[in-house]
């Protein structure tokens, strides 16, 4: 639960260090050692935030492997349906359905430990009005799409919370 401050003039490389830190720039020497199975979040000082979709639908959709596991899951029943009742093809057919029922199970994971009221709950918290929750994203200004990058990372509940001049905007 440490909070730690790395201050520094411009051009003195901070925003570099972050991102070794977190994994998005090499090193050109040395070894930098990181601790197995540590989630890093990284906000960056600059965002290229597009609309297209909602507040709240960018935050729940943000936690890794969710939006592969729905399209996943939408396949895998699409798949079953086709094979439906066909006696030529019931060893497929239980193959299917045992890949549906796992997905489903995957798919509880994440409904159980991210929700969308914790999204909507981490969303209130940063500011945001209940009405912003369906407004598409593209409709916010810089600083309010800093927030809402930031409420995504939170709902993603690294262990390292990276960010790079938060309060520019």
């Amino acid at each position: 639960h440490d909070r730690i401050g790395l201050v520094g003039p411009n051009g003195s490389g901070k925003t570099t260090l972050l991102k070794i830190i977190a994994g998005l720039q090499e090193i050109d020497d040395g070894k930098v050692t990181r601790a197995r199975g540590v989630r890093v979040g990284w906000l960056p000082q600059d965002l290229a935030l597009t609309g297209g979709r909602t507040l709240l639908s960018f935050v729940v959709d943000s936690v890794p492997g969710r939006a592969e596991l729905d399209r996943d899951l939408a396949a895998a029943e699409a798949e079953l349906t086709e094979v439906g009742d066909d006696p030529a093809r019931h060893d497929e057919l239980i193959d299917l359905a045992e890949r549906v029922a796992e997905l489903h199970e995957q798919q509880v994971h994440f409904d159980r430990f991210f929700s969308t009221h914790e999204a909507q709950t981490i969303l209130d918290g940063l500011g945001f009005a209940t009405s912003d929750h369906g407004r598409d994203l593209g409709e916010f200004s810089g600083g309010w799409k800093m927030r809402a990058v930031l409420a995504a990372l939170l709902f993603q509940r690294p262990d390292v919370l990276l960010l790079d001049e938060p309060t520019n905007h």
